[in-house]
């Protein structure tokens, strides 16, 4: 059999598929979480259109909780079970884009999207792959789950659900990012730090708010402070003069007589290769130890 000529068949038909999925702004919306949506509406809404789609094409499909799916296929007498663990949330798009994010566009024979590589064209792709196996009704000796999920990019809320309430698959892949080369995941541990806000310093400066990042595995390309001093033409001096000795972006804006915004411009980045990002948070961090000596600022 030549699989060449036998996934071209369907490349108008993936595309087709993939493209009104890419087109779901699939983020997490934390102020959407309730009862009815645990993962909000975007990724909820994408996990539905992916099950449509499996059921377009014959398949049988389950929702747990509204925060996971799955197809199962193959020998279903089987007692083994091979998972394929793909996943439609996306992480937010940032502001750097050229082109609407969610308006796929192809050029150069690329094709440019949120999601396209992490992880709607990959999970397309591989579903395609079943489809295929399907439509040629070749022999499977295993059942198969493939396994969509909604919250990949936060808590794996799905992933926990599809373990607990269908339980742990015999072995399996998960087509994500550059796969096959890519092809499976581990787990992260989240934490938050905590510190009491010091209301003096030794400069009479006082950090109102600091904030930095949208997610916790992205480097931050934005961060910003609120700075209430007696001295805020010297901090936006030497703010500006900071800025310019380092290889980053920034801006002042006054809020009254007493109240100064300070904003860090960096490069977003993946938190798997930080290295390639510049980090807005902790540049503004560096430059906020200079004016103020308070815990939070040392420990970034």
């Amino acid at each position: 059999m030549d699989w060449d000529q036998q996934t071209k068949k369907y490349q108008s038909s993936l595309l087709d598929d993939l493209t009104k999925l890419l087109k779901i702004k699939s983020v997490r919306n934390e102020n959407e979480i309730s009862k009815e949506y645990p993962v909000s509406k975007g990724p909820t809404k994408a996990l539905d259109y992916f099950l449509q789609l499996a059921k377009r094409d014959g398949f049988q499909v389950y929702k747990v909780d509204n925060t996971v799916g799955y197809i199962e296929y193959g020998n279903l007498q089987s007692t083994e079970t091979l998972a394929i663990l793909a996943h439609v949330d996306v992480m937010p798009a940032g502001k750097e884009w050229d082109t609407d994010p969610f308006i796929p566009q192809i050029k150069n024979d690329r094709l440019y999207a949120r999601g396209a590589l992490d992880d709607k064209g990959p999970g397309m792709a591989a579903y395609y792959g079943l489809k295929i196996v399907k439509d040629l009704k070749l022999p499977l000796k295993r059942k198969i789950h493939f396994v969509i999920g909604t919250d990949e990019e936060s808590n794996w809320l799905g992933m926990n659900n599809y373990l607990k309430k269908v339980g742990e698959p015999t072995l399996g892949f998960s087509p994500d990012a550059e796969f096959p080369l890519i092809n499976g995941e581990k787990g992260i541990c989240t934490f938050t730090v905590s510190f009491p806000q010091q209301e003096k310093t030794t400069s009479g400066s006082k950090i109102i708010k600091f904030i930095s990042g949208e997610r916790v595995n992205m480097v931050p390309a934005h961060a910003e402070a609120i700075i209430q001093s007696s001295f805020l033409s010297d901090i936006e001096k030497q703010f500006n003069s900071f800025v310019q000795s380092n290889p980053i972006d920034g801006f002042v804006k006054q809020i009254n007589d007493q109240k100064i915004l300070l904003h860090v411009i960096g490069k977003a980045a993946h938190g798997a290769f930080p290295e390639t990002g510049i980090n807005a948070g902790t540049y503004l961090a560096k430059f906020l130890s200079t004016i103020v000596d308070v815990d939070l600022i040392n420990f970034i």
